[in-house]
């Protein structure tokens, strides 16, 4: 996490934020993090245009904090990444299915990559609530709630009008769908702790901004949000849980490859710092095993470029625009993978 924040007043919208943030060294992190509370939310801001965003809130995922304070925990409730192709979204009125919910550290989510060497997130702006202090009754109830939603999946959200519209304007291969549960599971924890009424539509909040207007509707108070960008320099996860944790995980045969030879410095010395070097390392990487003449070395080579292919092509299905050249890029990243798998 980077050392500098902003800070700016909370307008009509969200995404002035940005327009009328200024920057401070004042705060940093490490001092923000131990003053979480349960009830306060974080905004995520994924790297990449998402359909998930629009002009009106350029934020993309929502997050309610809980702090369980005797293990000195400030955490998440999360939906795990679930990968779907927009037109399979788009066939039925509900997303088919989430991720598990479940309760993570909140760095944890900073360090979501979209490939591996690259942050998902390169924002976050928190919400402090001021005037929300759980009493030993709402305090149960959220006990209750997290018994029963902790470790549960297949839930279904209704995709409202808003969401549905930029589904079918996205130009990408697949979406992540836990951002579209992110905000009315928070919603539900507000619910939950008697916030929100239990007859609310959980459905009705198709945007961090609608659920922050909400909560302002029941007379929650909020502190000046606080941006911070989300940066390299907050460690993200090894090559062994990125892998794991992808979307993409599975369906290309050399995973398995990667995460066995990840631990040997030969291995380490392969992997590019930034997933988009993949493809052309791949490339290099390939025509040695072709020139050379030795056959054990030309195996060797021939598994590298295999594998940086696999970390290439997970790139690409993230960046994705079914511009001409990307399907371009796409076949010959097939081909490439066929060929060296003979």
């Amino acid at each position: 996490m980077g050392n500098t924040t902003s800070t700016t007043d909370t307008t009509n919208n969200p995404s002035n934020i940005t327009n009328n943030s200024h920057l401070t060294a004042k705060t940093k992190w490490s001092e923000i993090k131990p003053d979480l509370n349960s009830g306060d939310l974080i905004f995520f801001k994924n790297a990449k245009p998402s359909s998930i965003s629009s002009l009106s809130d350029e934020w993309t995922s929502a997050n309610v904090v809980v702090k369980f304070s005797k293990e000195n925990l400030i955490c998440l409730i999360n939906v795990a990444q679930n990968l779907l192709e927009p037109t399979t979204m788009l066939h039925q009125d509900y997303v088919l299915e989430s991720g598990s919910v479940r309760i993570i550290d909140v760095d944890d989510k900073m360090r979501y990559q979209s490939a591996p060497g690259e942050l998902t997130y390169s924002e976050i702006c928190i919400h402090k609530i001021s005037n929300l202090e759980l009493d030993t009754h709402q305090a149960e109830l959220l006990g209750a709630w997290l018994k029963d939603v902790v470790g549960s999946h297949k839930r279904h959200k209704t995709l409202g009008p808003t969401l549905k519209t930029n589904i079918q304007k996205s130009k990408e291969l697949v979406i992540d769908a836990s951002e579209l549960y992110s905000i009315s599971l928070a919603a539900e924890f507000y619910r939950a702790i008697g916030v929100f009424p239990n007859n609310i539509d959980l459905n009705q909040f198709d945007s961090p901004y609608a659920l922050l207007t909400e909560l302002e509707t029941c007379h929650i108070a909020f502190e000046r949000p606080i941006m911070l960008e989300v940066d390299p320099s907050h460690q993200p996860k090894s090559w062994d849980e990125t892998i794991l944790s992808h979307g993409d995980y599975g369906r290309h045969l050399s995973h398995s490859e990667m995460i066995e030879a990840q631990d040997t410095m030969e291995w380490k010395t392969e992997i590019p710092a930034r997933a988009t070097e993949a493809f052309q390392m791949a490339k290099n990487i390939r025509d040695r095993a072709l020139e050379t003449k030795d056959e054990g070395e030309a195996n060797q080579l021939k598994a590298r470029a295999r594998n940086l292919f696999e970390v290439a092509k997970m790139n690409e299905y993230y960046y994705a625009t079914n511009h001409p050249t990307d399907k371009q890029k796409f076949a010959e990243i097939n081909e490439n993978l066929q060929m060296l798998s003979d």
